[in-house]
């Protein structure tokens, strides 16, 4: 009996190699979602061959070609990524450095900023609330959380955000209404236990899984 590429080569059919690819990802490159092929290439041992498939594109036949046992990445494979990270990091740094700099020169006054940095853009945002999202920042907890915290009329920062280093002069802050928060704190409370139960459900549903055994053999039925 041939082998797997010499009875494909005979049936004048091509052998594709995927690039290596690991059980967490979507699918399969090359071919696409189809969880018969993940868990036929992750149940089975090295030169398996497998039935056929169904794919968007046709049938598919595969064969594992090869099986790379868990481990760190070679640094060559993450060294551009991990370039990337130093260079953020650092330009972060850099703009934090920065702002503390033209901090020291502006003498409490924001709308100096833009004389000491010329990139640097001067903003006025109302209405700043702990989950909201702030125009030209974005959801940014670090920015809310310090502006929720800070003293009135008195430069705050730099405060180092997603997207930079900021500068923060609160002017006024709008005092906690307990009336408002009786009226709704019933609704606040309710909903704070619907998602703690949604929470436990989940939590339950994933560790059953977990330690349940089975072995799903659909694919050998369907296909895909």
């Amino acid at each position: 009996k041939n082998d797997f590429e010499k009875e494909a080569e005979l049936l004048n059919y091509t052998v594709r190699e995927t690039t290596p690819f690991a059980k967490s990802t979507f699918g399969v490159p090359g071919i696409g979602n189809n969880k018969g092929l993940m868990v036929f290439a992750f149940e089975n041992g090295l030169n398996s061959i497998s039935g056929e498939f169904t794919v968007p594109n046709g049938y598919v036949v595969v064969k594992i070609s090869e099986i790379i046992d868990p481990s760190t990445q070679p640094f060559d494979q993450v060294k551009s990524t991990v370039s990337q990270l130093l260079r953020s990091k650092r330009k972060s740094e850099l703009v934090f450095e920065k702002a503390l700099n033209v901090k020291s020169k502006i003498n409490g006054d924001l709308s100096k900023v833009t004389e000491f940095d010329k990139y640097a853009t001067v903003s006025n945002v109302k209405d700043i609330t702990p989950n909201g999202s702030i125009p030209g920042v974005g959801q940014d907890f670090a920015f809310n959380d310090a502006a929720l915290n800070a003293e009135l009329n008195k430069i705050t920062g730099p405060v180092k955000g997603r997207r930079g280093s900021f500068l923060l002069n609160v002017l006024s802050k709008t005092p906690f209404d307990s009336s408002a928060f009786a009226i709704q704190k019933n609704t606040i409370r309710d909903n704070l236990l619907n998602e703690k139960k949604r929470s436990l459900i989940n939590d339950w549903i994933t560790l059953m899984k977990q330690k349940a055994d089975i072995v799903d053999n659909r694919y050998l039925f369907y296909g895909n």
